[in-house]
Order: C-alpha cells, then structure tokens, then sequence
C-alpha cells in the first residue's frame, strides 16, 4: 500500500506543546522524518474527544483519499470531560472543560459540570473510538490509536458501561491500539507545563515508529501525491488559526 502523507490527530500532547521546537522535536516530526514523509499535524492544545473524532472525519473526506495513496492516521485520545459547543457568537466551535469550581466560570462551563457524568463520557469515548475504526477500515486507511494521559484507564465508569456494553468495549481495543502510552515517559522529565520534553518525545515517537513497521510492514510512501495542507485546515477554524507553528513543517 503506497502512503501519501501521515496524519496525527489530539491534543497538547499530540501537537507537542511546551516544547521550544515543535516541528522539530515534537513525536509526529520525529515519525515523519523517521519515514521520509510529510505531517498533516491536527492536534491542538486544550480539545476532546469529540474534537479529536469531528476534525478527523473533517479532513478525510474533504480529502478523500484515492486508492493508493491514503493516509497513515495516529490518533491521540485525551481526557473523557473536555468537550466543545458551538458557539453562534463565535459562529464556531469552543472548547469547555469542566472547572474545578462553579466559581467565576461560564455558562457553558456551568452546564458542564451540573450535568457532568463520568460514566456518559466514558460511552461517548467508546463510541467515538468505534466510529473511526469504522471509517478507517471501510476507507481501508492504515491507522494507529493509543490514549496518552490514562483518559481510557479502569475507573468504575469504565467497569460499569463494560457490564452494559461488553461486546462494545471490547470491539474499541483491536491490534491496532497502543494502549496508554503515558507509562512509556512518565517518569521521564517533564517541561514546567507538565508535557514531555525531548526526551519524552523521542521515547514515543520511536516506540510508536516501531509499532508502524510492525503492524505496517508493506507501506511504501511516495512524494508525487496531491493531499490537503494544513494550512487550508487551520483557515476553517478559529481556534486552530492560533496555532499555525505546524504549516511550517
């Protein structure tokens, strides 16, 4: 299967915040150069899951891949109580996280945790993982998932919908699942924003580089394929024209 380019898609982690060279030192940088390829980089600090699952279906189908050239995905799943509400004022998407208190915090944000439950967010990221094998697989595009900070790890919400919905849960996790990679550099040092520094990317992107040649042996990249910029991504939001470092890449 010939490859065109790579995509990684989450949050801070993904798009490597902290770091004083993202495109440079940052984990996708590290496993596009390691497979003499191009990024499409469209992880943005701060966004949830549904972020993560909306802007994935966004960029494949407005680039519909052809049949020997698709894309290699990564996804990066983040914490389950982040999520995103369109906003007519901003006549786009913004992003909410639950506060820690009801204290001097938006409307948005109170309605977040006045209904928060863990359990509902944990089905929301069952779902939103099933929807993508889904879409991957019927577009039959290469892909790798793992989940970073421990977002996926067993809670009693996690314990609770897997008694509901086994066959579910169970059909979320497949070979092609990395697991929580946060074991891997958690106890490497850390930025004073709390991310991995260089050497924490290093240890990701090349156990993530591995894993890409042992489940992929067969990708061939090629460089004579058309695909969508990051630049004409970041034009359709807001939020993402505030973090263009990646479109130098």
């Amino acid at each position: 299967m010939k490859i065109s380019h790579i995509v990684t898609n989450g949050c801070s982690y993904t798009y490597s915040q902290g770091l004083e060279n993202i495109i440079r030192d940052g984990w996708p940088a590290l496993i596009a150069n390691g497979l003499n390829c191009p990024v499409v980089n469209l992880g943005l600090p701060g966004i949830g899951n549904d972020s993560i699952h909306r802007r994935t279906y966004e960029y494949l189908y407005e680039n519909q891949p052809v049949d020997d050239y698709k894309p290699l995905v990564i996804i990066e799943w983040t914490q389950k109580w982040r999520t995103e509400q369109w906003s007519n004022k901003e006549n786009d998407y913004i992003l909410i996280h639950r506060p820690e208190s009801l204290v001097n915090c938006t409307s948005a944000q109170r309605a977040l945790i006045e209904n928060y439950n863990e359990k509902n967010f944990f089905r929301k990221l069952i779902l939103h993982r099933l929807s993508l094998i889904s879409l991957f697989e019927n577009l039959e595009i290469p892909y790798l998932m793992f989940d970073y900070d421990g977002a996926y790890d067993g809670k009693f919400a996690e314990k609770e919908v897997t008694e509901m919905f086994p066959n579910m849960v169970k059909e979320s996790v497949n070979k092609f699942d990395l697991g929580p990679l946060y074991e891997l550099t958690g106890r490497l040092p850390k930025l004073p924003c709390g991310h991995d520094d260089v050497e924490g990317h290093k240890v990701l992107g090349s156990h993530i580089l591995s894993k890409i040649k042992e489940l992929y042996p067969n990708l061939e990249f090629t460089n004579n394929a058309n695909f969508l910029q990051l630049r004409e991504i970041i034009l359709k939001s807001k939020y993402h024209r505030k973090f263009p470092e990646w479109c130098n890449f």
